[in-house]
């Protein structure tokens, strides 16, 4: 369609990532990855994130990122200064590469209390 507008979906933007690092580096990869998220959960288009690590294997992480907007994502966060030491680090203690997955957010529930 000519000059038809791009439209965000309705619900956020969620950017599944999964992580394969050489095990040796399990540690600082955790350390470089949060010293990211700590300065990414300020950004005005960020909801949350969620980073765990595959109990049975070791090196193997899954982030899940939800954000408002991709659009926004792609032309402004990804894109933010804080990023490159990460991305550097993170070329050389990979076991392979990165895998990613990208969905929109239905819906999400959370437990605002400790039962």
């Amino acid at each position: 369609m000519s000059g038809a507008k791009a439209v965000e979906p309705q619900g956020h933007w969620v950017l599944c990532v999964t992580f394969s690092i050489r095990p040796e580096h399990a540690d600082e990869f955790v350390t470089i990855v949060s010293e990211v998220i700590d300065r990414m959960r300020h950004e005005a288009n960020f909801v949350s994130t969620t980073l765990c690590r595959d109990p049975a294997v070791s090196g193997r992480f899954y982030l899940f990122e939800t954000w408002k907007s991709r659009a926004r994502f792609l032309a402004e966060d990804l894109s933010r200064d804080y990023r490159e030491p990460y991305s550097a680090r993170l070329a050389e203690i990979q076991a392979e590469e990165r895998q990613f997955a990208e969905w929109e957010q239905i819906r999400a529930d959370y437990s605002l209390s400790v039962r």
